[in-house]
């Protein structure tokens, strides 16, 4: 069944917001931190019709009643559907900047510059921080219907998997042998770092936490609740088009996870201010750069606040579409636990190290500089479906870095674009990426045709079958690049050959 806005019940009337002084005495004032970890919710048609019956209450005039409904089916979660056909460059919806969590909305005055200026945290774990105190809070928070919904559905994206920073040790080690184990493992250090400069923002923001008569944020929430939140965020938050920077990234309740990330639709969500931007909501998006291409005539009749336009014809009854960015399987995985088969965007990105140890680093360090405009460590990208199967200039800087003497570096110099360079030289550069491939390849402890098999295994939880299938395209894309130059892995390579690592 599907409800439309217009027909949501009205509310029943929020509670009142208090806030608690900072120096509130000890005692049922003061929260614990959960014991243990969080449970992990289903979604149930009362979090989302709870959801669709807030926006009812406290919309205002700013929404299109009759675009979209919520589709609620016995076993799945909730989802945004169009209500009706939809046409191209239509405006569906618009969410006034009220009920949009932005980074402006939370800080509530002008600490945001110094707050990313120490380049200690990010959008995202302000935003996280945020919703962990929020939650606190319960029904009393202004913001509880979002935050049911956004912890119901546990980082989980379109295909029901929950974002990899919450993967157990052993649903990581499915990913040996690809690049995206490492990947998670650093993003999971990154994001450990942020939380242990928590406390700092603490002090620093002070109207971020003078409501809330809690502890600071590591005496508050431990490492692990803090990375859920995290990871919920980065797969609901939007990265919005034609805002300034405290406007840039927006929680909405009509986006993800009701909304559902596609990597090949064009379906923006874009935000408008007020003219002037004097509106009392973002006091510094009138002079700061506008992001991303212009905007579609449809946000001509927008009102202000986050919107929605419809980048191609939608019949009744499917999913809203949201374009999630030119991202390789990699980051779709890491952000929003997708895995696309036809990604046109898909890559491996490898970084190619000049050797130091080479008589000639120097001059083929220039080498590079010069004709290629690139360091002496350089970052390339392999592609499985592209007409090309690596970037432009990665033959020409491997060309230069396998050079034997002076004489080959020579004719880099003079056509490190084309063709005409020495037997050698071609068969040294083209026996170190054979051989990159090759290592890489023999690193997975699948092969391809077992990767289908568990892909195509329903028996076989849902992380695993997707992990199979990303596994499987990286394969695909080594496996290119491997036959692209057979015959070359017999090449006996020289004591100079570069470094070639995954980036």
């Amino acid at each position: 069944p599907c409800r439309t806005m217009a027909s949501a019940p009205p509310a029943p009337a929020r509670p009142s917001r208090r806030a608690a002084p900072r120096n509130a005495p000890r005692g049922s004032l003061r929260a614990r931190p959960p014991k243990g970890p969080p449970r992990r919710t289903r979604p149930s048609a009362s979090v989302s019709d709870e959801l669709f019956e807030w926006l009812q209450t406290e919309r205002g005039p700013l929404y299109r009643n009759d675009a979209v409904a919520l589709s609620q089916s016995s076993q799945g979660a909730p989802k945004l559907v169009a209500a009706r056909d939809l046409s191209a460059g239509e405006l569906a919806f618009t969410v006034p900047w009220r009920l949009t969590i932005t980074l402006e909305r939370v800080l509530e005055d002008g600490t945001l510059a110094e707050l990313l200026t120490t380049n200690k945290l990010s959008e995202l774990s302000v935003l996280a921080l945020y919703l962990c105190y929020e939650k606190m809070l319960g029904k009393s928070s202004f913001w509880s219907p979002v935050l049911r919904l956004i912890d119901a559905r546990r980082a989980k994206g379109p295909e029901e998997v929950e974002s990899p920073l919450l993967w157990s040790d052993e649903e990581l080690a499915w990913l040996s042998g690809s690049p995206m184990q490492r990947i998670i493992e650093e993003r999971r250090a990154g994001i450990k770092q942020e939380y242990e400069e928590l406390d700092t923002i603490w002090y620093m923001a002070g109207s971020l936490f003078d409501k809330y008569p809690y502890d600071l944020p590591t005496q508050q929430f431990n490492f692990k609740t803090f990375l859920g939140a995290f990871a919920a965020v980065q797969s609901s938050v939007v990265h919005l088009q034609g805002v300034g920077t405290s406007r840039r990234f927006a929680l909405c309740p009509l986006a993800p996870p009701l909304a559902r990330w596609d990597p090949r639709s064009r379906a923006m969500m874009r935000g408008k201010c007020a003219p002037g931007a004097d509106d009392g909501v973002d006091s510094d998006a009138g002079d700061a750069p506008r992001r991303g291409p212009p905007p579609p005539p449809a946000m001509e009749c927008a009102a202000p606040g986050v919107s929605y336009i419809v980048d191609r014809e939608v019949k009744a009854g499917e999913p809203i579409s949201v374009w999630c960015g030119p991202q390789p399987n990699s980051k779709l995985l890491l952000n929003y636990g997708i895995v696309d088969d036809l990604n046109p965007h898909d890559r491996l990105a490898i970084c190619i190290q000049l050797n130091p140890d080479d008589p000639l680093f120097q001059a083929k360090r220039l080498a590079v500089q010069e004709e290629l405009g690139l360091g002496s460590s350089s970052e390339f990208q392999l592609f499985r479906d592209a007409s090309e199967p690596w970037s432009p200039t990665l033959l020409p800087f491997l060309r230069i870095a396998m050079s034997a003497d002076h004489g080959e570096l020579s004719a880099c110099y003079e056509n490190a674009a084309a063709d005409e360079i020495s037997e050698g030289n071609e068969r040294r550069a083209r026996a170190a990426l054979a051989r990159y491939a090759s290592s890489k390849l023999q690193a997975y402890p699948t092969t391809m045709l077992e990767d289908d098999d568990i892909a195509a295994d329903e028996s076989q939880p849902l992380k695993r079958r997707l992990v199979a299938r990303l596994v499987r395209i990286e394969k695909a894309t080594l496996s290119r690049v491997a036959s692209l130059i057979d015959g070359c892995d017999e090449v006996e390579l020289p004591e100079y050959t570069p470094r070639i690592n995954a980036a």
